[in-house]
């Protein structure tokens, strides 16, 4: 047997503009355009709270193309994301006990 090793391509950290609070990522696929998308949580000021936030990575060398943010109320979240056509990604995100699916050109 061979000893397993790990090398990395690429990797990416993100603190979605602030250094304070914790941020999730719930969600992550390749695209049909070949880029990485990723969706989830990211906690911000007290103003914003939680908000949703996807992102699009570049799949060759992990540097961030665009982010959005989703601030409804103070507790929101990025759950599911999809991406079947180049033109368009979708987001399932929640807001407290409502659930939200928005699509956006990319």
């Amino acid at each position: 047997m061979k000893p397993w090793s790990i090398a990395f391509r690429w990797n990416y950290i993100d603190s979605c503009g602030t250094g304070a609070g914790d941020d999730f990522a719930r969600h992550i696929i390749v695209g049909s355009d070949g880029n990485v998308y990723i969706t989830g949580s990211s906690q911000g000021n007290a103003q914003h709270g939680i908000d949703a936030v996807t992102m699009k990575l570049s799949y060759t060398n992990g540097k961030k193309i665009w982010d959005n943010f989703i601030n409804y109320t103070l507790s929101d979240g990025g759950f599911y994301v999809a991406n079947a056509d180049a033109n368009y990604v979708s987001v399932a995100w929640s807001s407290g006990s409502a659930v939200y699916v928005d699509q956006m050109y990319v």
